[in-house]
């Protein structure tokens, strides 16, 4: 059976201008993985991410972390909160200190730590995340990517168990991208499990291991990155475009059907080069 670390059961959720974002929404993250959210605006997903962490309570529905139903008292907030951060799309919404040094350290000063784990946590994520040359920076003179990175910096040092994305690459230029891009990857190979979204199909076909779509307030469908975006019908409902390299490997493969069953399905232009090459 899959180690479930958050599921979310019947939830449903409408703000109080009466807009209905979550239908009875149900969904099951597994530890450890690399998770995609898709949709089109309006599909739900930050609204989702703001049930993940408790930010937002669900009108009807439950939530688990661990197992456990979630619980809205201040105690056991501040537990989900501590073990499931949240990046938000918008940095310039999330960065509020003076500096990156005090933006870093804000949130894991409210966890009652001893000052010199306090400390090691700071300079573990400064180092981890390579920003030394930022520490003593003003946060508003910062590029997007620097922003973002120092975002993801400041929920790293409460070392959570989950890390929440919305739109991470969203305003950043192509190198910064990556960098974020490495740093999850990074992260995931340490057993965190990280949830993104995107409106980019070519990076989160790369780059997940499991796919959710959402839309209009539920899930359309779920699977692997291939199993998502070769489904045509599902991609024209939720109006997403097919990933470049998967559809010229589809447009190889029907030029040439071998390779159907002699090469497996690229998940980036390295592997699909390597097809190119074996033709």
């Amino acid at each position: 059976m899959k180690n479930i670390i958050i599921s979310c059961e019947k939830i449903h959720y409408k703000y109080p201008d009466g807009t209905y974002a979550l239908k009875g929404l149900n969904i099951n993250i597994e530890n450890g993985k690399k998770i995609g959210i898709l949709g089109p605006n309006g599909a739900g997903k930050t609204t989702l991410f703001f049930h993940l962490n408790g930010l937002y309570k669900p009108d009807y529905g439950k939530i688990y972390f661990e197992g456990k139903e979630v619980v809205y008292d201040r105690k056991n907030l501040k537990y989900l909160r501590s073990k499931v951060g949240i990046v938000f799309q918008d940095s310039d919404a999330q960065l509020f200190s003076s500096s990156v040094y005090e933006e870093i350290s804000f949130g894991i000063m409210n966890l009652n730590l001893p000052k010199n784990e306090v400390k090691k946590r700071i300079d573990y994520v400064i180092t981890k995340l390579k920003i030394e040359n930022l520490v003593n920076r003003p946060t508003h003179f910062l590029s997007g990517g620097e922003k973002k990175k120092v975002a993801i910096a400041s929920i790293l040092a409460m070392s959570p168990e989950v890390i929440i994305l919305d739109e991470p690459l969203a305003n950043v230029d192509s190198k910064a991208a990556d960098e974020i891009i490495e740093i999850l990857n990074q992260l995931n190979s340490e057993n965190k499990t990280i949830i993104i979204s995107s409106h980019n199909p070519d990076n989160i076909y790369s780059w997940a291991d499991y796919i959710y779509v959402l839309y209009d307030g539920n899930i359309l469908g779920e699977g692997t990155p291939y199993e998502i975006f070769s489904n045509d019908k599902l991609m024209e409902i939720a109006n997403v475009k097919k990933p470049i390299i998967l559809e010229f490997y589809e447009k190889l493969r029907d030029k040439y059907p071998e390779i159907k069953n002699k090469y497996g399905i690229p998940k980036n232009k390295d592997e699909l080069f390597k097809i190119i090459e074996l033709i």
